[in-house]
């Protein structure tokens, strides 16, 4: 776990049943949620249920969900069984918590709206959310939003002593972009960018990997406009419109924008 992300959790207390929380992406938003959730079981539940996978635990007190790997969106069966889970009365607090607020659909909401008229200061919804622009307004006026802070920029510095770049790019890249700390190979990749940007060979990478490599770009360029100028205004923006095109659903062939990459480099 990060250690800002593990700050939060052991200086957060719960304040308000109804909470969307949310970040600028440089915190994990849902391994957050959960473990805060724990806490909660830990403090007013049976202790033991604090070290169960939260998704399978069968629990009168816990329902989480989330977008299974066949799912493309949350169905709405499931915000329907979460409504009747949380209309069975209870002596004890009762947690609904969803992973993922960019997998409900507008019928998803509306039944969540519905829920969240009919529940009682006992009974916990927590959503993780990336994005609150996808929540609509209805729904974000009545809970409480909680942002992730930002870590410092000390905070981010001893955290990459632990690891040897002995690249300062690579740091300064990191000190301004510590989601990438999230990603579960980001040390072996991130360590590949200074290598992919010598030798120009970028066609092997996956969708993930030049993702990655373009932000990459995008930053070692915006460092070098002070020096160079126009020329590296037109390479950013070049960049930047590739950059949305690779996260539309249905994007170029990835090919093709690794060949518009290319141009860049």
């Amino acid at each position: 776990m990060l250690p800002w992300d593990k700050k939060f959790i052991n200086q957060y207390i719960p304040r308000s049943p109804k909470t969307i929380f949310y970040s600028d992406g440089s915190c994990d938003v849902q391994n957050v949620c959960e473990n805060i959730i724990r806490n909660l079981l830990d403090q007013i539940l049976n202790p033991g249920l604090k070290n169960k996978d939260l998704y399978q635990l069968s629990s009168p007190n816990l329902l989480c969900l989330k977008c299974e790997d066949d799912e493309k969106f949350i169905p709405i069966e499931k915000l329907r069984k979460a409504k009747e889970f949380m209309q069975v009365k209870s002596m004890n607090v009762k947690v609904l918590y969803i992973s993922e607020s960019e997998k409900i659909r507008v019928d998803g909401f509306n039944t969540l709206l519905k829920l969240t008229e009919e529940t009682d200061e006992k009974q916990f919804i927590w959503i993780a959310a990336k994005n609150l622009t996808v929540i609509p307004k209805t729904i974000l006026s009545r809970f409480s939003k909680v942002k992730l802070p930002h870590p410092s920029r000390k905070e981010i510095m001893e955290h990459i002593s632990q690891y040897s770049f002995k690249d300062s790019q690579i740091e300064e890249f990191l000190i301004e972009n510590p989601s990438y700390f999230q990603k579960e190979n980001f040390e072996k990749d991130i360590l590949n960018f200074t290598q992919w940007l010598k030798t120009k060979q970028i066609s092997s990478l996956d969708k993930e990997q030049f993702t990655d490599f373009v932000d990459f770009l995008i930053f070692i360029h915006k460092k070098s406009v002070l020096q160079n100028g126009l020329k590296f205004k037109q390479k950013i923006f070049k960049l930047q419109e590739i950059k949305k095109e690779l996260m539309l659903p249905n994007n170029l062939n990835l090919d093709i924008l690794k060949l518009k990459v290319n141009s860049c480099l």
